[in-house]
């Protein structure tokens, strides 16, 4: 029987942070447009992800 191998990485706060820092704030004014928006968001989703189930010693900071 094939048994799935499955590999788990948990980044430290401060890997999370330096990931977290290379990524631009969202910002979203009149002139965005929605792709834009959108990719933001899914950017702010993922890192959210991250703090949330593979950051040791960070809790969640953005909604």
């Amino acid at each position: 029987m094939d048994e799935e191998i499955q590999e788990v990485v948990v980044l430290s706060a401060e890997q999370y942070k330096r990931l977290e820092g290379q990524v631009l704030p969202p910002f979203v004014s009149n002139a965005t447009r929605e792709l834009q928006a959108g990719f933001m968001l899914g950017i702010q989703h993922v890192l959210k992800l991250l703090r949330e189930g593979y950051v040791s010693g960070v809790t969640s900071r953005r909604n």
